[in-house]
């Protein structure tokens, strides 16, 4: 059996994360150094600046995970969430009873019967073949929230479909038409 992740192990895990990409960024840009040396061709250090970004994401995903430990205590929701089904190891959680999203710098705790329509955006990029996301639109009694769901494209957090994920939380969600962007 899985053992089941707190909001304090995510954090850990997020933190080893960026330890783990900058022992990894340090022994590539070595192993490129010596072989840019060794062909004269230093420009090969470039592809070191993937693992730069990646780091930079990580860090991004550990703030995030801080700023929403902030708000769940702020907030005295750290026991109120319960179980913690899903990390898109990025910026949201689904738990048992919230969906909790940092966007544009703010943690948003939302309760699930708060919810009040959702749809999904499709967008297909015609000027890169095979460049195809999904994004559900989630509407709130204040806000919008934008999910990525499915991506072609190499991103840095794990993708899901949630729609039926709150739709069993919350069978009074109203599910518009799908939009194309």
């Amino acid at each position: 059996m899985k053992k089941e992740l707190k909001l304090d192990d995510y954090i850990s895990i997020a933190k080893s994360d960026i330890n783990t990409y900058i022992i990894v960024a340090m022994i590539i840009f070595g192993v490129l150094l010596f072989i840019g040396y060794k062909v004269d061709f230093y420009y090969i250090l470039f592809f070191d600046l993937i693992m730069i970004f990646r780091i930079l994401e990580r860090i991004s995903t550990y703030n995030n995970l801080k700023m929403i430990k902030k708000y769940l205590i702020d907030k005295d929701l750290v026991n109120k969430i319960e179980k913690i089904d899903f990390w898109n190891e990025k910026n949201y959680f689904l738990t048992s009873n919230y969906l909790i999203i940092v966007q544009h710098k703010s943690v948003y705790a939302i309760k699930y019967s708060d919810i009040s329509k959702i749809y999904v955006e499709t967008i297909l990029n015609i000027n890169r073949p095979g460049s195809y996301e999904e994004y559900l639109h989630i509407f709130s009694s204040n806000n919008e929230f934008k999910i990525l769901t499915f991506s072609t494209k190499l991103v840095g957090e794990e993708l899901m479909n949630i729609k039926d994920y709150l739709l069993n939380k919350n069978d009074k969600i109203i599910v518009e038409e799908n939009k194309k962007g």
